[in-house]
């Protein structure tokens, strides 16, 4: 179990200031109404605006009936784009930016991408009549974002990669990959190990910095199929030297859900998710970048333990995870169980905005949606 120390004397008090998103109808399945949200990732960019960024879009999670994993897609060409939030009297104001496009100008849509690679292990899609559709060189799963002068960069949980895009056009450039024979861009191979949907969740900037955090755990050879242990990568963006550190989720049915730089240089994570009494809640942990031990390679994968107790006794490094913040003592609503962007502004106010899954879910895992009534919310301390 991953130890925690009680709350620093530096944050805050006060409860979440609440705020809803308008919320569009977008379409239909089975009779039920899709609308539009879908937001995991803020950030704040160099002008001091406040962006969102939708992931892939609508799904529903399909295995049940393709006895492998499956999501179907009710949009298949739904295309992710960012978005600029402000806040008046009035509530929030979203001012919907132009999708993400490729080189040719065409729309980056949230389907998955092809395999190239024998280690990846992506979703199959399914449309709305549960046939097959086609994997895109387009796709992207959105999770990430961050916005620094004329550059954004955006995690995609697929591959799992990091794009570079023109912060002005919103064109595509290039991006950091496992696949990539660029040597300033190339990442670890090991990361085509991620497990379906538990890819690059968050990201962070800071002095040319990127932090990239995975979802969940890998699932190497020989991994324990109850690790705990999660990887997060350090990017040079000027040379492309890659290093990472572990980190320990509270619990194994737990994720992380974006990640956020302090204006003091601490390494921000959003976690969130079940303990093994099944109760669920969601924390900001504040991690000292400094007294980290950064690793250029793993001589044997640390998924191999169980958590942060077994991984110290065989060697591995720990990252320690002070708390920062509890969600639900600071009055998030525990129904909304996917807190999936977090942001911190210059003067220390946090933001966290959460995925509402576009208002429908499949609890059975067979593609079937039912309506959820999930809205959106921005919270705001």
């Amino acid at each position: 179990m991953c130890t925690q120390s009680t709350p620093s004397k530096e944050l805050p008090a006060q409860q979440f200031t609440q705020y809803e998103l308008q919320s569009d109808s977008i379409g239909t399945i089975d009779g039920v109404t899709i609308y539009d949200g879908g937001y995991s990732a803020l950030t704040f960019d160099t002008k001091g605006n406040l962006l969102a960024l939708n992931d892939r879009g609508p799904n529903l999670d399909a295995e049940n009936h393709a006895n492998k994993a499956a999501k179907r897609f009710p949009i298949p060409n739904y295309s992710p784009a960012i978005s600029i939030l402000s806040l008046d009297s009035m509530g929030v104001n979203i001012n919907r930016t132009a999708p993400l496009l490729d080189t040719n100008g065409l729309p980056f849509i949230g389907l998955p991408i092809p395999t190239t690679d024998k280690n990846q292990h992506i979703e199959i899609a399914l449309d709305a009549d549960y046939q097959s559709l086609s994997k895109s060189d387009r796709g992207i799963d959105s999770e990430g974002l961050i916005a620094i002068e004329s550059k954004l960069w955006i995690a995609d949980e697929y591959a799992p990669s990091i794009l570079e895009f023109d912060g002005t056009e919103g064109k595509y450039n290039s991006r950091f990959s496992p696949l990539t024979e660029n040597a300033k861009k190339k990442l670890p191979k090991w990361l085509l190990q991620r497990q379906p949907n538990l890819g690059f969740e968050g990201l962070a900037y800071s002095n040319s910095y990127l932090y990239a955090a995975l979802q969940g755990p890998l699932s190497p050879a020989g991994a324990s199929p109850k690790t705990t242990l999660v990887r997060i990568l350090r990017i040079d963006t000027k040379t492309g030297a890659v290093r990472h550190f572990i980190y320990s989720l509270d619990a194994v049915r737990r994720k992380i859900g974006d990640l956020a730089i302090h204006p003091d240089g601490r390494l921000l994570v959003l976690e969130h998710g079940y303990d093994r009494h099944d109760n669920w809640s969601a924390q900001v942990y504040a991690i000292n970048l400094g007294s980290i031990t950064f690793q250029t390679k793993s001589a044997s994968a640390p998924e191999r333990f169980s958590d942060d107790v077994s991984a110290l006794l065989g060697g591995v490094l720990v990252a320690p995870k002070p708390l920062y913040l509890d969600l639900i003592n600071a009055g998030y609503p525990s129904e909304l169980k996917k807190p999936e962007g977090l942001a911190i502004s210059p003067n220390g106010t946090l933001y966290i905005i959460n995925d509402n899954d576009y208002g429908i879910d499949s609890p059975n895992s067979d593609g079937k949606a039912v309506a959820t009534g999930m809205k959106s919310f921005l919270f705001v301390l």
